[in-house]
């Protein structure tokens, strides 16, 4: 029988929970370091279809010191997110240009006629 279990701080465990036979080992598992950001940035980057060439990596792994590998996958997809949104106002902004510009084509074509 194998029996895990996680605690963010160890030490604010009870003494009985600690006391030998209770668990066999005690491991520490860290935050990821600045390779490990960058692995799991580019890891989350392609499972989304992006090209990790196309980011900053070691900028990005810099900037997210303190970052577990959960919140680095959370950043990716907001990141993914504000660029969606981004690309869906600059096709808006696109489109509104083109009518403005149909608008006074349309207004001069009529001033002419007059």
């Amino acid at each position: 029988m194998c029996i895990r279990d996680r605690a963010n701080n160890v030490a604010s465990l009870p003494a009985e929970l600690l006391r030998k036979g209770r668990f066999d080992e005690i491991f520490f598992l860290d935050l990821p370091g600045e390779i490990e950001r960058m692995s799991i940035l580019k890891i989350h980057l392609e499972k989304r279809g992006r090209d990790p060439a196309q980011f900053d990596i070691p900028r990005l792994s810099a900037a997210s010191t303190g970052y577990s590998g959960a919140e680095l996958e959370q950043a990716v997809i907001a990141m993914g997110d504000r660029q969606l949104v981004e690309q869906l106002l600059e096709a808006a902004l696109a489109q509104q240009q083109i009518y403005v510009a149909r608008s006074l084509k349309d207004r001069s074509k009529r001033e002419r006629s007059i």
